[in-house]
This record gives C-alpha cells, sequence and structure tokens, in this order.
C-alpha cells in the first residue's frame, strides 16, 4: 500500500447512543450498518459497565447482554436507541430459545435487515435474526446450521444478492483450535438451509484472521477485509474472490496495525473507490484509506478521530448517505473511567 499520508477530511463528530451505567461497544460483531439515503441503522452490545483493569474492557462479563439499535433520520447528526424486545443476547434468561432455520432473508426487499449472534465462540450456538421493516420489528432467533464446521461464531458480514439468496461470511476455529479463520456460506433459499463455500485466506497457524467485511465489485467479483493478530502485530489483510465466493486469493495489506488490533469495515462508494475504516487502537485514533483499484493499492492512512481516553475503541461500521458524505460509527471513550459510547463521525472523503 502507499505509505504517504494524506491530510485528515472535514469532520464532524456526535454521540450515537450513549446510558448511564451501560458499556456500549462492538458495532462490527452485528453485521453492516445500514442505510436508507438519509436513515442509518446500527447495531451493537450493550453490557453493564464495570472497571476491571488495565488491558481489560471495562465490562461486566457475567452479566447479561443485549443488542441495541441507533437509528438516526437525519443522516447520522442525531440518533435515537431502539431496545428491541427481541434482540436479547449472550446469558439473558429471558431471550426466546433458539428455533429452527425458517428462512425469510429477502434481498428483494429493500427494507430487510439481518443480525447474528453466538453464545461460544468455540462450540457455536450461532443464530440469526430478520426484520423486513429496517430493523423496527424482529423474527424469532433461527439456528445456524454447522456446515461440516466444528463451530460457527456469527461476528459476521453479508452481502445480499438475489431474491432469496446470500452470502454471508462467518468465522470458525482454526486448525489448532480457538480463533479463528473466515469462511463464506451462502443460503438459496431464504436461510432456511446453507451451503459452506471457500475460506478466506489460509489456516492461520499462529494467531487468528477474523472478523470479515465483504463488498461486491459486480456479478462475481468480491473483495472482503479481515482482521489479522499474529499476537507480535496486527494488519487489515485484503483477499478477492473471482467466482462469488468459491475460491480467494489474497491481495495484499491494507493497514499495518500495533499488537492491539481491531475489526475493520469496507464499503463500496457510489464513484466506485472502495473505503476502509479502522482503530489504531495503541494510537487512540478511528482511521481510514481509500482504493481505486478494488483493493490492491490504499491511500495514506487519514485520521478522522484521535485522542481517545485509552486503546477501548474502534470496531466501525460504515455508511454513505445521500449527498455522498460517510458516516462512521463505532465505539469510543474518553475517558477510561467513564462508560464507552457509540459515536459517529460524518466526514467527506477527497475527490477521486
Amino acid at each position: 500500500f502507499v505509505s504517504h499520508t494524506r491530510a485528515a477530511p472535514p469532520v464532524e463528530h456526535v454521540v450515537a447512543a450513549a446510558e448511564s451505567g451501560k458499556y456500549c461497544g462492538w458495532p462490527a460483531n452485528h453485521g453492516p450498518m445500514r442505510a436508507w439515503g438519509d436513515e442509518l441503522v446500527v447495531a451493537f452490545t450493550a453490557g453493564e459497565f464495570k472497571i476491571i483493569g488495565p488491558g481489560r474492557h471495562a465490562f461486566d462479563s457475567s452479566k447479561p447482554q443485549a443488542c441495541w439499535l441507533s437509528r438516526s433520520l437525519d443522516g447520522g447528526l442525531t440518533w435515537k436507541i431502539e431496545k428491541p424486545d427481541a434482540l436479547r443476547g449472550h446469558k439473558d434468561p429471558k431471550a426466546a430459545p433458539i428455533g429452527p432455520a425458517t428462512g425469510g432473508i429477502r434481498s428483494d426487499n429493500p427494507d430487510c435487515m439481518i443480525l447474528c449472534g453466538y453464545d461460544d465462540e468455540d462450540r457455536g450456538w450461532t443464530w440469526f435474526q430478520v426484520s423486513q421493516d429496517r430493523g423496527r420489528t424482529w423474527g424469532g432467533r433461527q439456528a445456524l446450521p454447522d456446515m461440516g464446521l466444528r463451530a460457527i461464531n456469527g461476528r459476521t458480514d453479508y452481502v445480499l444478492h438475489d431474491a432469496a439468496g446470500a452470502l454471508f461470511c462467518f468465522i470458525t476455529p482454526k486448525t489448532t483450535g480457538g480463533e479463528g479463520r473466515v469462511f463464506a456460506a451462502r443460503t438459496g433459499d431464504g436461510g432456511k438451509t446453507w451451503t459452506r463455500e471457500g475460506f478466506v485466506g489460509p489456516d492461520p497457524l499462529v494467531g487468528y484472521s477474523i472478523q470479515p467485511s465483504t463488498v461486491r465489485l459486480d456479478a462475481q467479483r468480491l473483495v472482503c477485509a479481515t482482521r489479522r493478530q499474529d499476537w507480535s502485530k496486527s494488519s487489515i489483510e485484503i483477499h478477492a474472490s473471482a467466482d462469488d465466493g468459491k475460491s480467494w486469493r489474497p491481495l495484499g495489506t491494507a493497514a499495518a496495525m500495533g499488537k492491539r488490533s481491531s475489526a475493520a469495515d469496507l464499503i463500496l462508494l457510489r464513484d466506485g473507490r472502495l473505503a476502509l475504516a479502522y482503530a489504531q487502537r495503541e494510537e487512540g485514533k478511528i482511521c481510514a484509506r481509500l482504493s481505486s483499484d478494488g483493493g490492491v493499492t490504499w491511500s495514506g492512512e487519514m485520521t478522522l478521530r484521535d485522542k481517545a481516553g485509552n486503546w477501548d475503541i474502534g470496531y466501525p461500521r460504515l455508511a454513505q448517505r445521500a449527498d455522498g458524505r460517510l458516516v462512521c460509527a463505532y465505539y469510543w471513550n474518553d475517558d477510561p473511567l467513564k462508560e464507552c459510547v457509540i459515536a459517529a463521525t460524518i466526514w467527506t472523503p477527497p475527490a477521486k
């Protein structure tokens, strides 16, 4: 990738979700941020705030978690939290049982929205839920099959491609156990049945390659960004498929990071470029890069926001609004002794 640095574009920062006593985090765990013109919806994890100690998320993992939504109707300037009862999550005794897959994924419905969840990254227990009305109401939790794998982790993204079909990227444990590696999966009947497609990148013998973000360039070509960590360093790696997810080849590194990695988000802009957002956690920054050649080469790093309270930030989601500006949602803290919030940065990418 190109190593020179560009000046940051004009930006404005807003709070998209915050609540006293709640740790609001990890929007990348719940799939893409959806955009319908200037209506935006981002999903995130809401849990109990608790200071654990240096280097730890300020999050009480023994308490129930929920998936909440934040919605904007004005292109990301103002937001409102929504707490759908159907999206109760990990360790919540009031969560509805996980039922069999009955489908409902419809890319012929532009208002269709999908969320995935999981209870154990090494044993599976992953489900999906479908909304037909932009996330205002939700169907029940539907179990994903194992697709011949030991487990599936639903920290996912998806590409809808026809009336009933969709391509998803999930995580499964690597050969030596634990997190993990990315694979593509397809449903051709709205989610009733699933088939496993190609693995995205080689099996990582050291560290992991997880949390995919995938875009479609045309009927057959896909580009996927993954979070790569080998314990001494981390990066965002780019992979390409020319056969609609059946096989993948590496394109290279889009961004190098330090020891603390973070998920990234990749979207296709209306002018044909790719936009990538990620966190430089050790530097307390939210960053972006652009590609004009399908992810082969990348611009210099643009800082969208800096001076975080500590490393516990990131997991961004991107969307392009009606006027062409970009909205980047992520979790953030100004003070490590206070709750993390979901923040959003609105910015204008440099001209093509």
